[in-house]
C-alpha cells in the first residue's frame, strides 16, 4: 500500500508589527490513501503486495465516525445500502503506517462545507441525521447550521497520525465466505484500513436579530480574521450593533483527553463537557468570548504536556475509515446499487431534515440572547420549538425506511415505502415552517395609518336661537385603502390614543402592519408630521430635516413630505399656550405606491405623563424603541382620559 506522507510547513510573519502568528500550509488531510472526497487517485497496491481476491476492486470509500473516539474496528462488515456496521467477519494482524498528514487553519476560516465534511457529516448521507444526537460532535454540528442570520468562522487542526490497515497475507475468516447468511452478518463491504488522529475546532459565530442587521454587518466589515483577531474586530462594531446582535464561541476535540477542555475553559463559565465548550457573550460585553478564543488558541498550537497536540500523539482518536467491498478478498457479491429514486428520496430528506435543524438553532439562539423578544414572537418560538422536534421525529422515521428498513433493493414494497415516506405529504402532522418569520427586526411592511372615533354616532350640537350643528364621527380613513381598514394581509395595531376635535371624545389610531411572508409589498413611507391650519402647533417630520445656521446652528424638522405627498391619516388636539385647545391635523407621508422592501421604521408609540393613556410600541410591548432605532417626536396630542398632553413617537433607523 502507498503511504501518502506531508508534511506540515510552518511560518512566522508578523501581523501589524505587534506578534508573530503561525502559518500552516498543508495538503488537505482528505485526499490521504485515496480517501478524498471528490475525485481522489484510487489506492493501487504494489505489485509484491499480495493479493488475496481474484475479483476486481469495485468499490472503495470512506466513512468518518460521527463519535469522539471509537466507531469500527479493522475487519468489520458493513452493510452500505442501510449504512449498518455489521459483524467482525475477517481478521488478521495489523499494519500500523505513521503519517504525518494535517489540515491547520488559524490564520483564516475552514468553509461551513469543509468543517461539515471533517466532521463526517457530509461524507455519508445518512451520517447527518445523527447530528440531532446528544454527543459532542453532533451538538457543535448543529452549531453550524445557521445560516440565514449568522456568520460562522471556524478554525482549527485536523491531524491524521498512523494509518492502520488488516495485513491481507495473514488473512483468518471468522465467517465462512460460504455463509447462507453472509450478507445479513457480514454485508457487502468491510473496513480494510483507518486512519487514526484527532481534531480541534474553534467555532466563532456571529448571530443576528435579523436578515437585514446580517447584511448591514457584512458591508460594514472585512471578512478574513484569524482566530487570535476576530473577537477585537467584533468588538470595533459593538457600539453600532449593540442589541442587535451576540456572539456564539464554541470549542470541539477528538482524539487525547477531551477531557482537558473542562480544564481550559472552566473559568469562563458557559457550557462544559468532554469534546466540547461553549460560551455566550452580548456583543457589547465580549470579553468571555475573547477570552475562550485566546485559551483556545493556546490549547491548540501549545506543546506542553497538557495540550492537545501531545495528548493527541498518546491517545489518537479513529479519524476515518477505508470500505472496500468484499469482492477484492475473493467473497463473490451481487451488484447492490442505489437508485435514482432511493437517491432522490435521501436527499429530500435530508434538506427538511436540514431546515429543522436551522429552525431549532435560531429557537436557542433567541433564548440565549438578550435581544427584545415581541409576544408574538416568543409564541411562535414556542409553537416553533414543538412542531419543529416532531418533525424531526417524522423525518428520522421516514429515514428509517430509506435506510436501516431497505434491505433489498429488488423489494419492491420497501423501496415504495422509503419513497413514499419521504413526502411531507405522507408524514401525519408534518408542519411547514417558514425560518424568515423568526426574523426579529423588521419582518413588517407597511400598509398605511388610520383613525376611528370612540362612537360612530354624529354629535349634535344645539345652538342660541334654535337650530343644531351635527359632526361626524372623527374617523379618518387609511389613504391606502380608502377606509377604516387595512390592506388584505395586513393587521392593525394601536399606536395613539386621542381626544378628538369637533367630537370631543375619544378616538383610536393605527398603524397598519404585514410581515413580510404573508405580503410581498410595502406602502412607501416618508414620515408623519401634524399642523394646525396656522401653523403655530406644529411638530415636524422625523424624515425631513434641515440645518439652520441662524442665529444659531440647528436642527429642525420640516411640516411637509419629502419628495412625496402628505396624506391625512388623522386628527387631534392640542393645548394652546393660553390654555385652551386647539384641532391639528396629522399626516402621513407616501409616493402612494407599493414596493418590495421592509417599512423603514420600527414602529410607533405614546407616551402619556399621566400615564392613563399611554400606548405601547407592538415591536418592543413597551414605550420604547428596538435597538438600533431612535425615538422621534412626530406629535402631540390630548388624551381623553387624563386630559394631559400626550407625545407620539416614531421609531426611525440610526443607521
Amino acid at each position: 500500500m502507498k503511504n501518502h506522507i506531508y508534511q506540515i510547513n510552518r511560518q512566522s510573519e508578523s501581523r501589524n508589527g505587534s506578534r508573530a502568528r503561525r502559518v500552516v500550509a498543508v495538503a488537505s488531510a482528505v485526499s490521504a490513501l485515496g480517501l478524498g472526497c471528490g475525485e481522489a487517485p484510487p489506492v493501487v497496491p504494489p505489485a509484491s503486495e499480495p493479493q488475496l481476491g481474484s475479483q476486481e476492486q469495485r468499490l472503495e470509500h470512506v466513512v468518518v465516525p460521527v463519535s469522539i473516539s471509537t466507531e469500527a474496528v479493522l475487519g468489520q462488515g458493513r452493510n452500505s445500502i442501510t449504512h449498518e456496521f455489521r459483524g467482525m467477519c475477517v481478521s488478521a494482524p495489523t499494519v500500523n503506517i505513521p503519517t504525518q498528514e494535517a489540515t491547520i487553519r488559524f490564520d483564516s476560516s475552514f468553509s461551513r462545507d469543509e468543517t461539515s465534511e471533517m466532521l463526517g457529516f457530509s461524507v455519508e448521507a445518512k451520517a447527518k441525521f445523527a447530528k440531532w444526537g446528544a454527543s459532542a460532535r453532533a451538538k457543535f454540528s448543529r452549531s453550524l447550521e445557521s445560516k440565514t442570520y449568522s456568520m460562522t468562522k471556524v478554525y482549527g487542526a485536523d491531524y491524521r497520525l498512523e494509518t492502520r490497515k488488516l495485513d491481507e497475507s495473514q488473512l483468518n475468516w471468522l465467517v465462512s465466505p460460504t455463509a447462507s447468511d453472509w450478507l445479513t452478518r457480514c454485508g457487502d463491504e468491510f473496513v480494510m484500513q483507518k486512519q487514526v488522529g484527532g481534531q480541534l475546532f474553534l467555532l466563532y459565530r456571529i448571530d443576528f436579530d435579523s436578515v437585514e442587521t446580517k447584511s448591514e454587518f457584512q458591508a460594514a466589515v472585512g471578512a478574513n480574521w484569524g482566530a487570535g483577531e476576530v473577537n477585537a474586530e467584533v468588538q470595533k462594531m459593538a457600539q453600532q450593533f449593540r442589541g442587535r446582535a451576540s456572539v456564539h464561541v464554541e470549542a470541539f476535540q477528538s482524539g487525547g483527553d477531551v477531557t482537558q477542555l473542562g480544564n481550559i475553559f472552566s473559568g469562563i463559565g458557559g457550557t462544559v463537557e468532554p469534546g466540547r465548550a461553549a460560551v455566550d457573550c452580548n456583543i457589547d460585553n465580549l470579553t468571555a468570548c475573547g477570552e475562550f478564543m485566546r485559551l483556545g488558541l493556546a490549547y491548540a498550537t501549545a506543546q506542553t504536556p497538557d495540550a492537545f497536540q501531545p495528548t493527541l500523539r498518546a491517545n489518537p482518536a479513529d479519524r476515518a475509515y477505508l470500505l472496500k467491498d468484499w469482492s477484492v478478498l475473493g467473497v463473490p457479491m451481487p451488484p447492490r446499487i442505489v437508485t435514482t429514486q432511493i437517491q432522490y428520496a435521501r436527499r429530500h430528506l435530508e434538506e427538511l431534515f436540514d431546515q429543522q435543524l436551522e429552525i431549532q438553532d435560531r429557537i436557542q439562539t433567541l433564548r440565549r440572547s438578550q435581544f427584545p423578544l415581541r409576544t408574538e414572537v416568543q409564541a411562535l418560538m414556542q409553537q416553533y420549538d414543538s412542531e419543529s422536534q416532531y418533525n424531526i421525529s417524522l423525518i428520522l422515521a421516514a429515514s428509517q425506511k430509506c435506510y436501516d428498513l431497505l434491505t433489498d433493493m429488488n423489494n419492491a414494497a420497501q423501496v415504495a415505502a422509503c419513497v413514499n415516506g419521504a413526502q411531507e405529504s405522507n408524514m401525519p402532522g408534518f408542519k411547514a415552517l417558514d425560518i424568515r418569520k423568526l426574523d426579529l427586526r423588521l419582518p413588517y411592511t407597511f400598509g398605511g395609518m388610520y383613525q376611528v372615533d370612540d362612537s360612530q354616532t354624529p354629535r349634535v350640537i344645539s345652538i342660541p336661537f334654535g337650530g343644531s350643528i351635527t359632526i361626524p364621527p372623527a374617523n379618518v380613513a387609511n389613504p391606502a385603502t380608502g377606509g377604516l381598514s387595512c390592506p388584505a394581509g395586513f393587521q392593525p395595531y394601536r399606536y395613539g390614543r386621542i381626544l378628538t376635535p369637533g367630537t370631543g371624545r375619544g378616538g383610536n389610531q393605527y398603524l397598519c402592519l404585514g410581515t413580510t411572508t404573508d405580503t410581498s409589498l410595502t406602502w412607501h413611507f416618508a414620515g408623519a408630521y401634524q399642523k394646525d391650519t396656522d401653523g403655530n402647533y406644529p411638530t415636524g417630520n422625523p424624515y425631513f430635516p434641515i440645518t439652520i445656521s441662524f442665529p444659531t446652528k440647528k436642527t429642525i424638522y420640516l411640516t411637509s413630505c419629502p419628495s412625496s405627498s402628505a396624506l391625512k391619516m388623522g386628527s387631534a388636539q392640542v393645548p394652546t399656550t393660553d390654555g385652551s385647545t386647539i384641532a391639528v391635523e396629522k399626516f402621513l407621508c407616501s409616493t402612494m405606491t407599493w414596493t418590495t422592501g421592509s417599512m423603514k421604521f420600527a414602529g410607533m408609540y405614546q407616551l402619556d405623563p399621566c400615564g392613563s393613556d399611554s400606548v405601547p410600541n407592538h415591536f418592543t410591548g413597551n414605550m420604547g424603541c428596538p435597538a438600533g432605532f431612535i425615538a422621534m417626536k412626530f406629535g402631540q396630542v390630548i388624551t381623553p382620559t387624563s386630559r394631559c398632553t400626550a407625545t407620539q413617537y416614531l421609531c426611525k433607523s440610526q443607521y
